[in-house]
């Protein structure tokens, strides 16, 4: 699996546990669209990124859930980097536009990974 899909697992992952509508693993793991196994992956995946963070599962509620006082909250963030500098007055000529999304990268990809308390 490439960097940006296992990315794009743990990052919807951990939205749906923060919102406490994951379903039942099985359910989770055709959301993910990973094997029940793979889905444990992601979830031991995701705890690894601090030892405090447990994730439970109410069978009742049908969801996992960050069950200590520590959650996990994971942005995507990209930044473009000028590698030339641009005067004064060549920012003012530059106008506005519409940018599109690419999932084309070619230079890497940072995540940054916050534990927050509950």
């Amino acid at each position: 699996m490439n960097e940006f899909k296992h990315l794009k697992k743990l990052i919807s992952l951990e939205r749906k546990i923060r919102k406490k509508n994951t379903g039942t693993p099985d359910e989770l793991a055709k959301h993910l669209k990973v094997s029940r196994s793979g889905l444990y992956w992601l979830i031991e995946k995701l705890k690894s990124f601090d030892a405090g963070v447990e994730i439970g599962y109410c069978p009742f509620t049908k969801t996992h859930y960050y069950s200590g006082n520590k959650a996990i909250k994971l942005t995507f963030n990209i930044e473009v980097e000028s590698l030339t500098e641009m005067t004064d007055e060549e920012m003012e000529d530059v106008s506005g536009g519409t940018k599109l999304f690419s999932f084309f990268f070619e230079s890497p990809i940072f995540v940054d990974c916050k534990v927050i308390s509950l």
